[in-house]
């Protein structure tokens, strides 16, 4: 009928496909941060609970593992809410184990070697 309207019409028919365009980005863009949000959040339970693990056994060091030595405590500081503090060792000697004794073996020639069957 009125060219005039023809080409409003037209316009506002492009303009709704790149709205819809744009609400398809949008909407795939806000998939992908829930996504990264959701591996975020397992990420952060992982890291807790290793951290959980890892205070564990620090409170609790099997008696079987060796002391730290001192080179390795000087770069160990212990954070708990309070002020930073150094971690002392605990000094203990294991005891000497035992010298064993070696069993001697009497040498063999090759001609006393060749004959054995």
């Amino acid at each position: 009928e009125n060219p005039n309207l023809q080409s409003m019409l037209k316009k506002i028919g492009q303009e709704i496909t790149h709205l819809f365009n744009l609400l398809n980005e949008m909407e795939q863009e806000l998939h992908q941060q829930e996504k990264q949000k959701h591996m975020l959040e397992e990420l952060q339970k992982c890291v807790e609970r290793q951290l959980n693990e890892a205070q564990h056994l620090r409170e609790n060091i099997p008696r079987h593992l060796p002391k730290p030595t001192q080179s390795c405590i000087i770069g160990l500081t212990v954070q708990c809410g309070e002020q930073t503090k150094a971690v002392e060792p605990e000094c203990t000697k294991r005891p000497m184990k035992e010298p064993r004794a070696i069993k001697e073996v009497p040498l063999i020639t090759v001609e006393e070697f060749n004959e054995v069957p």
